[in-house]
């Protein structure tokens, strides 16, 4: 009696082992390129960088106290206009009774600025005293830069202490001009209490103090 059997399946065939191979390699080939082709784009989620150009110059913008919203407004069209076209190449940064904030680009510079000066808290002397510390931080971190500083707000206190503040930030930006060169514009939205001194004087303070400033209001 016969005891082998055959298998329903059949033997498999010298050519049906060439196509198993076959496809194995168009698996392998297909693999291949389309590793080739997707491996050096980023995935959706990965966050895709841009070159950045070295700045060639910096806006430096601080909010004393809040303006009206139409003052605000303003401010903020003058620095985009001012900055136009030179964004990037621009270090845009900010102080304020927010927070310190450097931006990357205009329009987000343009857009804190807008609310900044709207929601500025009111000044207090103590505290603006501060604030204004951290603004000439800013400007002696970016000294080797032309500058445009922008002021904005009440400035508040005594005579003696209005003197004072602006006597640190005429020394600060002559010491960035003598010991490289860079040039600052002074550009002025401040007021002050025409009680503590009159919008003449306080004006002629700034012009003998502060180099290249130009009065906004």
């Amino acid at each position: 009696m016969n005891e082998h059997t055959t298998s329903p399946l059949g033997k498999p065939t010298r050519n049906g082992w060439k196509y198993v191979f076959y496809f194995l390699g168009f698996l392998v080939v297909a693999t291949a390129f389309v590793s080739l082709k997707y491996r050096a784009l980023p995935k959706k989620s990965a966050i895709v960088t841009f070159p950045t150009l070295p700045p060639e110059q910096v806006h430096a913008l601080c909010v004393l106290g809040p303006e009206s919203r139409a003052t605000a407004q303003q401010i903020a069209e003058d620095v985009r206009n001012s900055i136009g076209a030179d964004s990037l190449t621009t270090r845009m940064v900010f102080t304020g009774s927010w927070s310190d904030k450097r931006c990357s680009s205009l329009e987000d510079y343009v857009d804190l600025i807008h609310k900044a000066v709207e929601y500025a808290r009111e000044p207090v002397s103590r505290q603006q005293s501060g604030l204004l510390q951290r603004y000439f931080n800013l400007i002696v971190k970016n000294k080797e830069l032309p500058s445009h500083l922008w002021i904005v707000g009440e400035i508040v206190g005594s005579r003696e202490e209005i003197e004072h503040r602006i006597l640190r930030l005429g020394h600060t930006i002559r010491s960035q001009r003598e010991q490289f060169g860079a040039d600052a514009t002074v550009h002025s939205y401040v007021t002050v209490d025409p009680s503590v001194m009159s919008t003449e004087e306080f004006q002629d303070m700034l012009t003998r103090e502060l180099p290249q400033v130009q009065f906004k209001n």
